[in-house]
């Protein structure tokens, strides 16, 4: 059996009670804000936003403890930006 050296990425996690405010313009976004990247209610990515890329409604984000930048398409998520104690570890 093939083993691989990444391990699989943790379980979605339900957003409660969130202190965040849900960003309705990606312009307003700029690289070192805390955001979380939600689909129904379910944060699919928390972390650090990488680069902004409005005109194509992407951006990049440093995901998880490990720092993943991922690739965010926001047609596909609501974005939350949180507060700044709120960095993900």
């Amino acid at each position: 059996m093939h083993s691989s050296a990444r391990s699989l990425p943790p379980a979605p996690r339900r957003a409660a009670g969130s202190t965040g405010a849900r960003v309705h313009d990606m312009s307003d976004l700029r690289a070192g804000d805390v955001v979380e990247i939600r689909r129904w209610d379910t944060v699919r990515h928390h972390g650090v936003v990488d680069v902004v890329c409005p005109r194509l409604g992407v951006l990049w984000v440093l995901d998880g403890p490990l720092c993943d930048r991922t690739l965010v398409h926001a047609t596909e998520y609501t974005i939350w930006r949180m507060p700044r104690q709120a960095r993900a570890s």
